[in-house]
């Protein structure tokens, strides 16, 4: 008995063999956020960012202002670019370019990431920024003073293609008088080398929609941010530092209890400031504030004069895990080069102009900042 062979039309054959090439392709390698002329294609992003270690360079002072002159160098450094400024503006424009920052912060090099999984499988996004590089002053036909100052830093992805790259963000600065002060490293606005970095960044990114992941759980228990203690004579201290904490938290994505809900509980218990707290557990406060999580502050130090400076700790406790989940001390003097945040502290803290001018403004945000800064953050809506 003969077999009747039927003949395969034009066409078919490419039909029969689109399942073999579907095959194929799955079997290939993974290129998800592999690099594409439009950037590295990425949805959720975690953004960390290592911090520079302290500056130390040999103290000219001696007594109390070589004490205090010694902090402020230390905490200070000329030739660095604040973590997290750099880590909010990169954050910033990654958001307006349509990726998802699941969450950004700060940290020490070499120091475990306790919060890795908890945002995982968000892609990690690691900035090593270097130290700021400024050419000397040059005169040009003795009219025209300039200066060239540059940022290198170092980024890696950590994915499944492990990418990395260095950008070099730089600013070019000219006057028409000359510079009172001829070291290249004094006066620098590093905010805007911070945002010049931040926009190089970026632009080596792309949004990928399909890989955007649901928001992270770390920012939904309630947390309550407690009257500060302190330690300091003044009376301000422990009002602004912790509105300042307050509204920063907030700003980061937190669910935070208003200030006036929290009082007016503790109040009720016998409660009005910081200090007195101790004679109650965390426990207990965080039942009856109704709060998943309590923050507690205490004020070391809160002056203007001779150089304004602020310094104090931070810890978070939470009522689930029964312990303290975080830590921070942090120190801060009055900034130098870039923005002055007098604005900013007026908005954060609601004092008046004049009270804001009486008060170690700069160093307070920066404290704030400091002290924050290696806890998860989401970017502020505003």
């Amino acid at each position: 008995m003969s077999e009747t062979v039927t003949p395969i039309k034009k066409g078919t054959k490419f039909l029969l063999a689109l399942p073999l090439l579907l095959c194929a392709c799955s079997s290939m390698p993974n290129e998800r956020h592999r690099p594409t002329k439009n950037g590295i294609a990425v949805g959720s992003v975690y953004l960390i960012v290592e911090e520079q270690p302290a500056y130390a360079k040999g103290n000219p002072f001696t007594g109390l202002l070589g004490t205090l002159a010694e902090k402020a160098m230390q905490e200070q450094h000329p030739y660095a670019v604040e973590s997290d400024v750099l880590a909010l503006a990169v954050a910033r424009k990654l958001k307006r370019s349509g990726i998802d920052v699941a969450a950004f912060r700060s940290m020490k090099k070499g120091e475990p990431d306790p919060y890795k999984d908890i945002f995982k499988p968000a892609v990690i996004l690691r900035l090593k920024p270097g130290l700021i590089e400024a050419d000397s002053y040059k005169n040009t036909f003795g009219k025209i003073w300039s200066r060239d100052i540059r940022l290198p830093v170092s980024v890696e992805v950590e994915d499944a293609a492990k990418t990395s790259f260095s950008e070099i963000a730089s600013i070019s600065e000219t006057s028409n008088k000359e510079p009172a002060v001829k070291d290249p490293s004094f006066g620098i606005d590093k905010d805007a080398l911070a945002d010049s970095a931040a926009r190089q960044i970026a632009a080596r990114f792309s949004s990928d929609s399909s890989d955007i992941q649901p928001p992270a759980t770390w920012f939904s228990p309630r947390l309550a941010v407690l009257p500060f203690s302190d330690e300091t004579t003044s009376v301000d201290a422990p009002i602004v530092l912790r509105k300042l904490a307050h509204r920063m938290l907030k700003d980061s994505g937190y669910s935070t209890i208003p200030l006036e809900e929290v009082d007016e509980i503790l109040r009720g218990k016998g409660f009005s400031q910081g200090g007195q707290l101790k004679a109650a557990k965390p426990d207990q406060l965080a039942q009856w504030l109704k709060a998943d999580r309590l923050l507690f502050g205490d004020v070391e130090l809160f002056q203007s004069v001779p150089m304004p400076m602020v310094s104090g700790k931070l810890l978070l406790w939470d009522a689930r895990e029964q312990k303290s989940i975080w830590s921070a001390k942090a120190g801060a003097a009055q900034k130098t080069g870039g923005r002055n945040g007098l604005s900013e502290f007026k908005r954060y803290s609601g004092e008046s102009w004049l009270h804001s001018l009486w008060m170690p403004a700069s160093a307070s945000l920066r404290f704030s900042r400091r002290a924050l800064r290696t806890l998860p953050q989401r970017v502020p809506e505003k």
